[in-house]
């Protein structure tokens, strides 16, 4: 009966307050929306492929289990060899490019799949062509560089990198979505806030909960308002009384012996 009173209440409370998680929903979607399509400048990705194979004097010899698996086990040490200095600063010498090694490096991700002696190198940058030149120059730098480090000349270019001119980011729909959830968790955690600071009596079974009253009666909440409007020629003294509204003054006491400094509520 417990579990059953308290899903209630958390049902309660987010009815009550839905209006204030549903505007922190809104306004963190339109936020993220806003700095995603007018903030963030786009960035765009352009990616090359190597091959690594093992170089045979013999161009008709056949390669054997022992060349592919020699191959593979360089796989690891060419990923870091792509992205070490000696490559990179060379690769900025010959582009002239404005950017140290370190701020190269965080544009470069070298992919590989698992056996498999294909290298992909992406290079992420603001300008489409600028990410293609410099992802095309790091591959033929690494592949002139490779025999002089290595002592072995066994990559090859398999395919260039083309412009790519779709943005990859920033990723609008997902960071809208992010933000979003994120609002309704905090109108949501607001809410119950709220809900906690609320020092009011929501209803009788709290008074006789929390005060161990017996409740005898129970005043409803009239909007006088609407009662004008819905009697518009009558004054209050002429309204029903059952929707003649309860002034501080009033009292709803038997025998009515009560003095008007008293200031007591009686329920």
């Amino acid at each position: 009966m417990s579990e059953e009173l308290e899903l209630q209440h958390v049902i309660a409370v987010l009815r009550k307050r839905w209006r204030l998680i549903v505007t922190l929903a809104i306004i963190g979607a339109l936020g993220a929306y806003l700095v995603s399509a007018f903030l963030l400048p786009p960035v765009y990705a352009s990616s090359t492929q190597l091959i690594v194979n093992s170089k045979k004097q013999d161009p008709n010899a056949a390669l054997t289990y022992a060349d592919l698996q020699f191959s593979l086990s360089l796989i690891e040490t060419y990923k870091e060899v792509l992205v070490s200095p000696r490559i990179l600063q060379q690769v900025i010498e010959d582009g002239r490019l404005p950017n140290t090694v370190e701020q190269l490096e965080k544009k470069i991700r070298v992919n590989t799949v698992k056996q498999s002696q294909v290298i992909s190198i992406t290079v992420e940058d603001g300008h489409p062509e600028r990410a293609a030149d410099i992802a095309n120059l790091v591959a033929r730098t690494f592949q002139q560089e490779v025999p002089k480090i290595m002592n072995v000349d066994n990559v090859q270019i398999l395919a260039q990198a083309e412009p790519n001119f779709k943005p990859v980011k920033p990723r609008t729909f997902l960071n809208v979505v992010l933000a979003a959830l994120v609002g309704l968790l905090a109108g949501t955690f607001g809410a119950f806030l709220l809900e906690a600071l609320d020092q009011t009596f929501k209803n009788e079974s709290e008074v006789e909960t929390l005060l161990s009253w017996p409740v005898l009666g129970v005043i409803g909440v009239l909007d006088v308002r609407r009662t004008r409007r819905a009697y518009p020629l009558a004054g209050e003294a002429s309204l029903p009384m059952d929707v003649q509204p309860v002034r501080e003054h009033d009292r709803i006491l038997p025998g009515s012996a009560v003095k008007k400094e008293e200031r007591s509520i009686e329920i």
